[in-house]
């Protein structure tokens, strides 16, 4: 584990995240090119807790190396309003997100699992790495999930920012579900 920066969570306004092997397990199905993924498996849990840390307040963003229209779809559905795809240097990609955003990086958690994703967590406030992540990426996480990538870890992050900020999952569902404004 990483000496980590003087932060709170309750100072987290953006959550931002990689999607193999965080969002999803990591598992790809390949067209027949062997090079087109045709399917993923999302886990719902975590497409909720997205949707209620948006209804929260908070910028989402996802930084993919893999540039896909099923992950482009699944965001869209979620209202994930920064999508980067396709991205070979993550940490720029966070450093333009933090500009388009006007969310420094103080108060930005990076969910990473591999180690495509170190630089990026390094930047943040706030790291976090999936249980199954590559050795290196959970010894250099402030906080490894008791859930796997693609199995709720990113709900658990969310859920635990959420608590540490005094909202309150049921009130949240609530006014998602009937279009309430939440303060």
């Amino acid at each position: 584990m990483r000496e980590s920066k003087a932060f709170s969570l309750g100072d987290i306004k953006q959550i931002v995240m990689d999607v193999d092997g965080v969002l999803t397990d990591g598992t790809l199905t390949l067209g027949s090119d062997g090079k087109t993924a045709v399917s993923r498996e999302f886990s719902v849990y975590d497409g909720l807790g997205i949707k209620l840390a948006i209804k929260a307040g908070m910028s989402v963003a996802v930084i993919s190396a893999r540039n896909c229209n099923i992950v482009r779809s699944r965001m869209k559905s979620l209202g994930v309003e920064y999508l980067y795809l396709g991205v070979k240097d993550k940490g720029d990609a966070l450093e333009d997100l933090v500009e388009r955003s006007s969310i420094p990086l103080s108060e930005t958690v990076f969910i990473g699992d591999d180690l495509v994703d170190y630089e990026a967590m390094c930047m943040c406030a706030f790291s976090v790495a999936p249980r199954n992540a590559n050795g290196v990426i959970r010894d250099a996480a402030d906080y490894v999930t008791a859930k796997k990538g693609g199995k709720g870890a990113v709900r658990e992050v969310i859920d635990l920012v959420l608590y540490v900020q005094e909202y309150r999952p049921l009130e949240l569902f609530q006014a998602l579900q009937s279009g309430e404004v939440v303060q």
